[in-house]
């Protein structure tokens, strides 16, 4: 009898030892599908970071070209952004190029825009008004160029936004003319 207790005992042993290597083996398997679920997701996480910094960077190239200022009056100041901003075509509506015109270079901005191939070249009011240079005696701000270039976009270049009720002389487009001085600070004595 003991002989037999000594049997079923031994072999209930190497079961047990048995089964305890298939779980560890089951569970290293986990830990590997786990971990190659894990590096898929990080790849790509990764992929989607870099195709959000690529964007990014695009989007600054823009924008640091939209914000510089030019020696000189040019109608074609987007040429050297036009494929960024095409990339970003579902996030711009129109992007567009507005100089600071003297009344003394209306007609080299006229004349400018003529050459760049846009159908009205004049300077003008944004209703399509024309402008009278001896009526102005300070600055204005013109649009110069657009992108996209089609037919709806193409009408807004020579056009002044000065004037219009919506990018008109208010007070958030116009620097300060005065500013709020802070209160004399009390002397030491």
């Amino acid at each position: 009898m003991v002989r037999l207790g000594f049997i079923i005992g031994f072999i209930a042993l190497v079961g047990v030892l048995l089964s305890g290597l298939a779980a560890y083996r089951v569970h290293e398997q986990e830990l590997t599908v786990d971990g190659i679920a894990l590096a898929r997701a990080i790849d790509v996480h990764a992929s989607l970071v870099q195709d959000r910094l690529t964007e990014r960077e695009l989007l600054a190239r823009v924008a640091s070209g939209l914000f510089r200022v030019p020696s000189v009056i040019k109608a074609n100041m987007l040429q050297p952004l036009r494929s960024s901003i095409y990339t970003f075509k579902t996030d711009f509506v129109v992007a567009s190029w507005i100089a600071r015109l003297k009344p003394n270079e209306l007609e080299a901005a006229r004349a400018e825009l003529a050459s760049a191939g846009f159908p009205n070249p004049t300077i003008r009011r944004f209703d399509d008004q024309p402008l009278d240079p001896q009526s102005l005696d300070q600055p204005i701000n013109v649009v110069m160029d657009v992108e996209p270039r089609n037919a709806e976009t193409m009408v807004f270049p020579g056009r002044s936004y000065d004037q219009g009720a919506t990018m008109g002389r208010s007070a958030s487009f116009l620097p300060r003319r005065c500013c709020r001085r802070a209160p004399p600070r009390p002397q030491a004595s």
